[in-house]
Formats: structure tokens, C-alpha cells, sequence
């Protein structure tokens, strides 16, 4: 719950999801799009728009995730992870900065012939992975076209500031006092 009270929409998480959901938010328009990628500079807020990414599937009418993991293990390709007979169903797995770290290599998104995507959807799981925006040990324009990709912002800081002024002061005997904050 405070991922969404505390997460700040920018014009490109907007469109990123006008584009992959229904206009009502509660469906996919392809379902068979099972991988993301949230792509963005250091402090650009990657892990929080996955985070409430990961909700947003949760909240969907039809296919709903029904949890949400950050993947921690090591050693594996995506492979051997989406084709893993105990994976999660109805889940979001979260990769953070996984191909930085080393800890999955990139090469399993370029292969096609390993039915990644399949796998995925048969078990109802998607991966979001947070990417570098710039880095030349990621290929994100290689994958451009082949998984939608949100990238990030800077957001807006006076937002982010007005919403931790109301998680922090969230009575409403005090309203008067948190407006008085938020102008300083």
C-alpha cells in the first residue's frame, strides 16, 4: 500500500501503461508480452516503477498476478528459471539490476528458440527487470522492439516531497499544519 501512495506518475509511466493495459487498467492488450524492462538513470525511481508495476498486475480484472518476488539467486539463466516446474504461479518476479551484478547474463532475452515467453505465460508470471539507462554492458537498444521497455525519470522531487510530508503527518486535524510544510 505504500508503494502506490508514495509512487509519483511521470508522462512516461502514463504512456507506458496506456500502451500495455486497456484503458480501464485492468487488462492487457497482449497478453503474451511477459517480460518488461523499467530503463533508467541512477536515482531515477527503476525499483519503485517496477514495484508499482508489479501492483498494477495485481490489480488487473482478468490474469492477475496474485504476489510479487525479487529475484535473489545466482547462477541460473532466464531459462532455467522460467522453465523451473516449482516458478510462482499468478506471480511478478523482480529482477534488480540482475545483468549489472552478473547474476543473469542478458543473452537468454535475444534467444528465440527457448520459448522464455511461453514458459512464462503458462505458468501466469511475468519478469520486470530494472535496467542501466546507458551502459556498455547492457544492450538495451538491441532489445528495443522486442520487449516493452518504461524508461524512467527523474521525478518530480516537489511531488515526492508533498507525498512524504501526508505519510508522515496523514492526520487530518493537521492538514492545515502539512500545508504549511509542503510551501516551505
Amino acid at each position: 500500500a505504500r508503494v502506490r501512495k508514495m509512487f509519483v506518475e511521470s508522462g512516461r509511466y502514463k504512456a507506458f501503461v496506456d500502451k500495455v493495459f486497456t484503458k480501464d487498467g485492468k487488462r492487457l492488450n497482449d497478453t503474451n508480452k511477459r517480460i518488461w524492462l523499467v530503463s533508467g538513470s541512477a536515482r531515477s525511481g527503476r525499483m519503485m516503477t517496477a514495484l508499482h508495476l508489479a501492483l498494477t498486475l495485481m490489480g488487473m480484472a482478468v490474469d492477475a498476478a496474485e504476489k510479487t518476488w525479487i529475484y535473489t539467486d545466482t547462477g541460473r539463466s532466464l531459462y532455467d528459471i522460467a522453465s523451473e516446474h516449482n516458478l510462482p504461479a499468478n506471480s511478478v518476479i523482480l529482477f534488480d539490476n540482475v545483468f549489472k551484478t552478473r547474476q543473469l547474463s542478458a543473452d537468454g532475452l535475444f534467444s528465440r528458440g527457448n520459448n522464455l515467453g511461453e514458459d512464462l505465460k503458462r505458468h501466469r508470471v511475468w519478469f520486470i527487470f530494472t535496467v542501466p539507462e546507458h551502459s556498455a554492458d547492457f544492450p538495451l537498444n538491441d532489445l528495443r522492439g522486442l520487449y516493452p521497455i518504461l524508461e524512467t525519470e527523474t521525478p518530480d522531487l516537489n511531488a515526492v516531497f508533498e507525498r512524504l510530508v501526508d505519510e508522515h503527518f496523514p492526520s487530518d486535524d493537521e492538514a492545515a499544519d502539512n500545508e504549511s510544510l509542503k510551501a516551505l
